[in-house]
C-alpha cells in the first residue's frame, strides 16, 4: 500500500511536491498546474514540459516500476494538460532533443 500525504500551503508553493520522489507528487502537481493554467495555453505548455522533465529526472523510482511510472505519468499529464497541436509538436520536438530549452 502506498500512502502519500500532501502538505498544502495557502501561498501555493509546490517545493515539497517537486522535491518528492513519490510518483503521486507528480500527479498532484499536474492537477494543480491544470487548475492554474485553465485559460493560458502557453502556461499549460510550460507546466507540461516542466512535469515531463521532472519525471525523466527522477532516478529513485524502483527499477522494476520505473518504466511503468514514467509511461503512466506521461499519459496522465498528457491527458490532463491538453495543449493545441502546434504546442504539442513543439513539445515533441523538445522531447526528441532531451526536453531542453526554457
Amino acid at each position: 500500500m502506498i500512502i502519500y500525504a500532501v502538505k498544502s500551503r495557502r501561498n501555493g508553493h509546490s517545493d515539497v511536491l517537486i522535491e518528492s520522489n513519490n510518483p503521486f507528487a507528480i500527479a498532484v502537481l499536474a492537477a494543480k498546474y491544470a487548475n492554474e493554467s485553465k485559460e493560458d495555453e502557453e502556461k499549460r505548455y510550460r507546466f507540461k514540459r516542466k512535469l515531463f522533465r521532472l519525471i525523466l529526472q527522477k532516478s529513485s523510482y524502483p527499477p522494476v516500476e520505473r518504466r511503468i511510472y514514467i509511461a503512466t505519468l506521461i499519459y496522465f499529464i498528457d491527458y490532463l494538460l491538453q495543449i493545441p497541436l502546434e504546442l504539442t509538436k513543439k513539445l515533441r520536438g523538445g522531447k526528441r532533443n532531451g526536453v531542453h530549452g526554457s
